[in-house]
């Protein structure tokens, strides 16, 4: 169950700031509401964030995962983030037709150049900023699998 967040956390690299809560913070929620517990008791798992000072509002987090896509939903006082990730094993394709597979060649023939590029444990993040969309490839360059976010 922690697809989700191993994914999102590889985003930011290493330690640092995520919509304004320290990695250590939210990694720790993330964790609680993916845990396997949470999962059997509500499909849809709900956690909640206390709020630190005025500049670290409370947050919502909900999360959801079927068998073809994650979803996770953070919402704070001023914000919403929104953030819809492919599994493994899911057999569609994007809006521009890039599939699980693909190549380099065939992911930048339909999105261009990345915005910018992220190294993760799990591979490299293409993100798409005007897309919307972060895809992840492995080392020779084939497409793992996409998230599409929103805020």
């Amino acid at each position: 169950m922690g697809f989700v967040w191993s994914r999102l956390g590889d985003l930011g690299g290493g330690y640092g700031i995520v919509y304004g809560y320290r990695y250590s913070v939210f990694t720790r929620m993330i964790q609680a509401v993916l845990s396997p517990q949470a999962q059997k008791d509500d499909p849809t798992a709900v956690g909640e964030v206390p709020e630190i000072d005025r500049s670290q509002p409370a947050m919502d987090i909900y999360t959801r995962q079927t068998d073809i896509w994650s979803g996770l939903v953070v919402e704070t006082r001023y914000s919403t983030f929104s953030f819809l990730e492919t599994r493994p094993d899911y057999n569609g394709q994007t809006e521009r037709g890039i599939r699980i597979g693909h190549d380099l060649q065939q992911m930048q023939a339909a999105y261009g150049r990345p915005a910018y590029l992220v190294a993760g444990r799990q591979g490299m993040y293409r993100v798409y900023e005007h897309s919307r969309i972060v895809f992840q490839t492995d080392a020779h360059g084939s497409v793992q699998g996409w998230m599409l976010y929103a805020y």
